[in-house]
């Protein structure tokens, strides 16, 4: 890897650490609230613990998203998982809760799937253009991408639904089989898939569009293409990060958390990505330039 590379993602990987820390915090603070009152916004800001986990979590996460512009995401996301370990150790010696053996057998087969992502993670050798960008939304260039979203878009759908109900014969007293597993797993399913998965992929482009401004190649911000994407964003991102907090009083945080962070990663990428292939070298050589 390059030195560049290699800096992004030790920064990367030590930048995890406190958006974790900042999830457990809102989760302490949501514990605390009445169950009515974790879905109130003027509680929220006025628990300190909430309000300091909040910030310590949105602002670590600018810095994740901003690293996106100088490596390939297929590098940078899975390196990510590094946070679970602190959501482990953070539930097990602040929280004081019982860690199963199977979770740390989890933690360890997601360090070394990371090992895996960054050895093996994209290095193409192109960049995308503006136009190139654009042509990802056609039907004639994107059909793929437009199947994926279809099936996005349904696969959500249906889980938020069935989730809503299964939620609704909890709460009446009625027995939901596997409910432990089954309801956050379907909680999780639109959040990732709508929210973080599309989130990241529309991240990338804007940082492409941005680093193609940054060259001198064109000024993509005066353009409406910069504004939707920088729309898309906003809308995915806040999509995301309201389910997230609203999880955080819902389920258990050793389980919720990583099922929420692992599912966008595993969601963004592949052929189906309109960035994905082909951002490492573009940053490089932008950087050589």
């Amino acid at each position: 890897p390059t030195p560049r590379l290699s800096s992004t993602s030790l920064v990367t990987a030590f930048d995890t650490s406190p958006p974790q820390t900042g999830q457990n915090l809102q989760a302490m603070a949501l514990v605390r609230l009445d169950e009515a009152d974790r879905q109130t916004c003027g509680k929220l800001i006025r628990s300190r613990l909430w309000v300091i986990g909040c910030a310590l979590f949105i602002s670590c996460s600018m810095v994740n998203f901003a690293a996106l512009t100088l490596a390939p995401a297929s590098v940078l996301v899975p390196l990510e998982a590094v946070q679970f370990i602190v959501n482990v150790a953070f539930g097990k010696y602040v929280r004081k809760v019982e860690v199963p053996l199977r979770m740390y057998g989890g933690v360890l087969a997601m360090v070394a799937g990371v090992v895996l992502a960054v050895a093996f993670g994209e290095s193409s050798n192109f960049c995308f253009t503006e136009e190139e960008l654009k042509q990802k939304w056609t039907w004639t260039h994107g059909w793929g991408w437009w199947i994926f979203l279809a099936l996005t878009f349904g696969i959500s759908s249906t889980a938020l639904v069935t989730h809503n109900r299964l939620w609704a014969r909890r709460a009446a007293g009625l027995p939901v089989k596997n409910a432990a597993v089954v309801l956050p797993v379907l909680y999780a399913i639109p959040s990732a898939l709508f929210g973080g998965a599309q989130m990241i992929v529309q991240s990338k482009c804007l940082a492409e569009l941005t680093e193609l401004m940054a060259r001198g190649s064109t000024l993509t911000i005066a353009g409406w293409f910069f504004w939707v994407e920088a729309i898309l964003v906003c809308g995915f991102g806040l999509f995301w990060f309201f389910r997230l907090t609203q999880s955080l009083g819902m389920y258990e945080p050793l389980f919720i958390i990583p099922l929420m962070q692992v599912m966008p990663a595993a969601g963004h990428g592949g052929p189906l990505d309109p960035c994905a292939p082909r951002l490492n070298a573009c940053r490089l050589s932008a950087h050589r330039w």
